[in-house]
Protein backbone atom coordinates (compact mmCIF):
# COMPACT_ATOMS: atom_id res chain seq x y z
CA UNK A 1 0.00 0.00 0.00
CA UNK A 2 2.76 2.36 0.64
CA UNK A 3 4.20 1.74 -2.78
CA UNK A 4 0.79 2.61 -4.67
CA UNK A 5 0.65 5.81 -2.09
CA UNK A 6 4.16 6.45 -3.34
CA UNK A 7 3.41 6.21 -7.33
CA UNK A 8 0.11 7.89 -7.07
CA UNK A 9 2.29 10.88 -5.27
CA UNK A 10 4.54 10.93 -8.35
CA UNK A 11 1.06 10.79 -10.41
CA UNK A 12 0.97 7.12 -11.87
CA UNK A 13 -2.50 6.23 -12.63
CA UNK A 14 -3.53 4.46 -9.13
CA UNK A 15 -7.47 4.30 -9.20
CA UNK A 16 -7.68 4.11 -5.31
CA UNK A 17 -7.85 7.84 -3.52
CA UNK A 18 -5.10 8.91 -1.34
CA UNK A 19 -7.98 8.44 1.96
CA UNK A 20 -8.92 5.29 0.56
CA UNK A 21 -5.51 3.86 0.27
CA UNK A 22 -4.71 5.19 3.79
CA UNK A 23 -7.73 3.97 5.50
CA UNK A 24 -6.64 0.21 4.17
CA UNK A 25 -3.22 0.76 5.64
CA UNK A 26 -3.92 1.72 8.61
CA UNK A 27 -6.96 -0.80 9.18
CA UNK A 28 -8.43 2.17 11.07
CA UNK A 29 -12.01 1.39 9.19
CA UNK A 30 -15.61 0.30 9.96
CA UNK A 31 -15.68 -3.59 8.61
CA UNK A 32 -19.03 -4.93 8.10
CA UNK A 33 -20.37 -1.33 6.28
CA UNK A 34 -24.24 -1.89 5.36
CA UNK A 35 -23.92 0.78 2.16
CA UNK A 36 -21.43 -1.95 0.96
CA UNK A 37 -23.79 -4.31 0.93
CA UNK A 38 -23.43 -7.35 -2.01
CA UNK A 39 -25.97 -8.74 -3.83
CA UNK A 40 -26.06 -11.89 -6.13
CA UNK A 41 -28.08 -15.03 -7.03
CA UNK A 42 -27.72 -16.00 -3.36
CA UNK A 43 -29.00 -13.25 -1.64
CA UNK A 44 -27.22 -10.25 -0.13
CA UNK A 45 -24.73 -10.01 2.39
CA UNK A 46 -23.36 -6.64 3.94
CA UNK A 47 -19.57 -6.23 2.40
CA UNK A 48 -18.86 -9.80 1.57
CA UNK A 49 -19.92 -13.37 1.58
CA UNK A 50 -17.32 -14.51 4.02
CA UNK A 51 -17.70 -14.78 7.50
CA UNK A 52 -16.41 -11.95 10.53
CA UNK A 53 -13.25 -14.10 10.74
CA UNK A 54 -11.95 -12.53 7.87
CA UNK A 55 -12.77 -8.77 8.96
CA UNK A 56 -10.04 -8.17 10.75
CA UNK A 57 -7.66 -9.27 7.54
CA UNK A 58 -9.64 -7.24 4.92
CA UNK A 59 -7.81 -5.76 2.34
CA UNK A 60 -11.10 -4.68 -0.03
CA UNK A 61 -10.05 -1.28 -1.07
CA UNK A 62 -13.89 -0.26 -2.57
CA UNK A 63 -14.90 -0.75 0.93
CA UNK A 64 -12.13 2.12 1.99
CA UNK A 65 -13.14 4.23 -0.34
CA UNK A 66 -16.75 4.00 0.31
CA UNK A 67 -15.36 4.56 4.28
CA UNK A 68 -13.32 7.54 3.10
CA UNK A 69 -16.05 9.39 1.43
CA UNK A 70 -19.07 9.04 3.63
CA UNK A 71 -16.13 10.65 6.12
CA UNK A 72 -16.08 13.40 3.71
CA UNK A 73 -12.33 12.80 2.80
CA UNK A 74 -11.67 14.96 -0.24
CA UNK A 75 -9.42 12.81 -2.40
CA UNK A 76 -12.31 9.94 -2.18
CA UNK A 77 -14.97 11.89 -3.26
CA UNK A 78 -12.78 13.63 -6.03
CA UNK A 79 -12.61 9.81 -7.28
CA UNK A 80 -15.77 8.99 -6.69
CA UNK A 81 -17.07 11.87 -9.03
CA UNK A 82 -14.56 10.56 -11.85
CA UNK A 83 -17.02 7.57 -11.98
CA UNK A 84 -20.60 9.68 -12.02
Amino acid sequence: IEGLLEMKARGLPIINSRAGLEALASGDWTRRMPTALVADAKGESVCCRAGDEVCPDCGYGACTEIFAAQRLRPTAIAGMVRYL
